[in-house]
């Protein structure tokens, strides 16, 4: 008999677009690079940039919120890798050092 491989979900939190917790797609991660969250959860993000960024680094990543409202939140970088080639774009999973609440923190 085959074996069955079968894929359990390990999330913590079910992650979305970044208008399900109420911020903009657009995100700026310390110092100063541009991001475009792929997946944002309560507890982490998925983005992409034009440039890799360091796994197990921690950073700062600024959220638009509704009304232009900002806000920083820590974050530690997990995984990089090569998203595409042409042009060269990288994606990076994300945890936040505190969970988020919908829309403020």
């Amino acid at each position: 008999m085959a074996a069955v491989l079968t894929h359990q979900d390990r999330r913590r939190s079910q992650r979305g677009p970044a208008a399900r917790i109420g911020v903009g797609d657009l995100a700026v991660l310390r110092p100063g690079v541009s991001v475009r969250l792929v997946a944002i959860s309560a507890v982490g993000t998925l983005v992409e940039s034009d440039v890799p960024v360091r796994p197990d680094a921690r950073s700062e990543l600024t959220l638009d919120g509704p009304g232009g409202r900002r806000w920083t939140v820590n974050v530690r970088v997990l995984r990089c890798w090569v998203a595409a080639l042409a042009p060269m774009r990288y994606q990076a999973a994300m945890a936040f050092e505190r969970a988020l609440e919908r829309g403020s923190e």
